[in-house]
């Protein structure tokens, strides 16, 4: 099986001046929330789950697909619950 390499490249400040560096970036076909074993996929998006409580920052399902916590999106809306729509934005009581 031949998979394709990911080439990483760092660099430093002082290495880029007067240097060009190209990017070539591909959006995924699909739009997925980070972390395996956090969120469950869902009609419309992706659930996070619950973890051990609104608390739990890592939310690790742990076999446990049905309890789901709210989130907060990177432009500031809160109360979502379905991840990348968040169009519900009204509170959940734990």
């Amino acid at each position: 099986v031949r998979r394709k390499a990911k080439p990483f490249v760092a660099y430093t400040l002082d290495q880029l001046p007067g240097k060009t560096v190209k990017l070539r970036i591909k959006l995924a076909d699909e739009e997925r929330p980070y972390m395996k074993d956090t969120w469950v996929k869902v009609p419309g998006g992706w659930k996070r789950c619950m973890g051990k409580g609104f608390e739990d920052q890592y939310a690790f399902c742990y076999g446990n697909y049905k309890d789901f916590s709210t989130f907060r999106m990177p432009d500031g809306r809160d109360y979502c619950t379905i991840y990348p729509g968040c169009t519900e934005n009204k509170p959940v009581t734990p």
